[in-house]
């Protein structure tokens, strides 16, 4: 049975009465909703929530994951992104689940490939065993 306990949310930006922020949480107090500590958010929402007072809202409550999941990316397209110059939302992603569509600068990409060199690589010195012999 799929439990009904994920909702949907957005952050609205009252100096301009528009919303700039939508996402999806699990019911736990609806934390991740009114999480507004900026370390946990992007470049542009920290600028944007330092800059004027927001309003938080739960559009949709009791949804499945899926169902959320939907909405979310359904909503973010109503909204548009900012990143792609479609509209007023500071999301990097079209949403739902994972990172579809997420535009990534130039130094971002430049430290996630660091993280990766060398023996931090997980596959670092290991060797791939044949598995498949050919006849």
């Amino acid at each position: 049975m799929m439990k009904n306990n994920w909702y949907v949310y957005r952050h609205i930006r009252l100096d301009k009465n528009e919303p700039f922020y939508i996402g999806i949480g699990n019911k736990k107090n609806y934390a991740r909703a009114y999480q507004t500590k900026p370390d946990r958010r992007n470049k542009i929402w920290e600028k944007i929530y330092l800059k004027t007072n927001i309003e938080i809202e739960i559009i949709l409550d009791n949804l499945t994951k899926d169902e959320a999941s939907t909405k979310e990316q359904e909503f973010i397209k109503l909204y548009g992104r900012k990143n792609i110059r479609t509209g007023t939302l500071c999301n990097l992603t079209d949403g739902g689940d994972g990172i579809w569509n997420c535009i990534r600068s130039d130094e971002t990409k430049q430290k996630l490939r660091q993280q990766k060199l060398g023996n931090k690589n997980p596959m670092y010195e290991k060797k791939f065993r044949e598995r498949f012999l050919t006849k």
